[in-house]
C-alpha cells in the first residue's frame, strides 16, 4: 500500500505537467506562459526530488487525503468530458481544466508536508 501511496505522489506531479501543457502551451506560446512553464518544471522536480528523499510514516489521514483526491480529479475529468460531449461548440475542456490547478498544488504540498520522519 505505501508504493502505492507514492506511485500516486509521482503520478500527481506528472498530471500537473500535462494538465499545464493541455490548458496553456498546446493553444498559446508566449514568454509569459514558458516563463510560468519553466517555474512550474522547478516546482514538480523539487518535489519529486522532496518526495524520493523522505521517510514517511503512512497513516489513515494520508490514505484519505489521497482517496478523497482522486475521486474528486476523476469526477471532475468525468464530468468535464460530459458537458464537452454535449456543448461541442465551446471549448470547456480548456476553460474548466484550469480549475485543477489548485486540488492539484494542494495535494502535492499536502503530501509532502505531511512527513513525519522515523
Amino acid at each position: 500500500m505505501k508504493k502505492l501511496l507514492y506511485l500516486a505522489d509521482i503520478f500527481n506531479l506528472f498530471f500537473g505537467i500535462l494538465l499545464y501543457v493541455n490548458t496553456y502551451i498546446i493553444y498559446e506560446v508566449n514568454l509569459n506562459i514558458l516563463l510560468s512553464f519553466i517555474g512550474i518544471i522547478i516546482f514538480e522536480v523539487s518535489m519529486l526530488i522532496s518526495y524520493l528523499n523522505r521517510f514517511k510514516v503512512i497513516s489513515f489521514i494520508d490514505y484519505f487525503i489521497n482517496a478523497v483526491y482522486f475521486i474528486f480529479i476523476i469526477s471532475y475529468l468525468f464530468f468535464i468530458l460530459i458537458y464537452q460531449n454535449n456543448n461541442m461548440e465551446v471549448l470547456s475542456l480548456v476553460y474548466y481544466s484550469k480549475f485543477l490547478f489548485i486540488p492539484h498544488f494542494l495535494y502535492a504540498i499536502i503530501a509532502n508536508g505531511s512527513n513525519v520522519t522515523k
